[in-house]
């Protein structure tokens, strides 16, 4: 008997070793890709903000340790730049325009598919649209209609070639436009999850549609909100606001937003090696910044949510 318990023990081990085997195997290659891509590369990003890259004119590179240099340069351009607050406010807007703007009629059109009310299928397939088709096709599109299309019309400079502050303006609105159907198929999501059985009841209860959706509905979808409000506050330095897309590096200064400068310092024909230490200390103090301002939002909004006991 004892011997037959060795043999079973083995057998087991064995087992659970080869089972093991396959679950590291399985892991090694999203780990290895996490240590190089994620950690490798953001390491050397902290790294390069400390040093200066020189070339020579024979093309020849020299880098410096420059310590804290390049975050000097870095508070000359916040504190005695006009062009660091007028982008500033730029990103402020961004994110004020989406939260209010795309947030709650997100909401409000998920909640209409959600119970299926008349021409739910087309509405779906008209708000969804812009999310599944190529972001590149909208923007010649849009570039068409708003620069020669209405010209045409009705005369005068183009919508995007015009005033810069109403050009700002427009290209919000085509932000909203094309991101409306991400929202939407996440709370329609969130709201399909939500029991039948606890609708049912709040409805023999005599609940009307809209206080349906404002103390059921949006109360138990409050976490996917709230996650997509703290993924936008996240993105709040490093959203270009498709400005790239529209004028590649020549936008006008005042509607440049801190990600639209940032991908102008590393990923334009503007940007040279000497640019890169200088926009990855830029990119550290965003993060100094943003982090903070993540946490205290989610810890007054995790304050809000108080949820529905059922």
């Amino acid at each position: 008997m004892k011997q037959f318990n060795n043999k079973y023990k083995d057998k087991f081990k064995q087992k659970r070793i080869k089972e093991l085997g396959f679950y590291w195997s399985v892991l090694a290659i999203p780990l290895i890709q996490f240590c190089i891509m994620y950690i490798g590369v953001n390491l050397n990003s902290f790294i390069l903000a400390f040093k200066s890259y020189n070339v020579g004119t024979d093309g020849s590179v020299t880098i410096n340790w420059v310590y804290f240099d390049n975050f000097k340069q870095v508070f000359n351009d916040i504190f005695r730049s006009d062009l660091f607050s007028t982008m500033f406010l730029n990103s402020l807007t961004v994110y004020a325009v989406h939260l209010i703007a795309g947030t709650m009629p997100a909401l409000f059109f998920s909640y209409y598919i959600y119970k299926k009310f008349i021409g739910v299928e087309f509405f779906r397939f008209m708000l969804i649209l812009p999310s599944v088709i190529s972001a590149v096709a909208f923007v010649l599109i849009f570039k068409y209609i708003a620069d020669r299309f209405f010209p045409q019309i009705f005369g005068g400079a183009g919508l995007l070639t015009g005033n810069p502050r109403h050009s700002f303006r427009i290209i919000m609105a085509f932000n909203l436009f094309i991101g409306f159907g991400t929202g939407i198929l996440m709370y329609s999501n969130a709201m399909s999850r939500i029991p039948d059985s606890l609708i049912e009841s709040a409805q023999l209860e005599g609940c009307s549609v809209i206080r349906e959706f404002f103390e059921i509905t949006l109360p138990l979808i409050y976490p996917t909100l709230e996650t997509f409000l703290i993924i936008g506050l996240s993105n709040l330095f490093i959203d270009q606001a498709n400005l790239f897309t529209f004028y590649t590096n020549s936008a006008d200064p005042q509607i440049q937003t801190v990600g639209y400068y940032l991908f102008n310092q590393v990923f334009t024909e503007r940007s040279t090696m000497s640019t890169y230490p200088v926009a990855s200390a830029w990119g550290l103090m965003m993060t100094v910044i943003t982090v903070p301002v993540v946490f205290t939002a989610k810890y007054f909004l995790d304050k809000l949510d108080k949820g529905v006991e059922f």
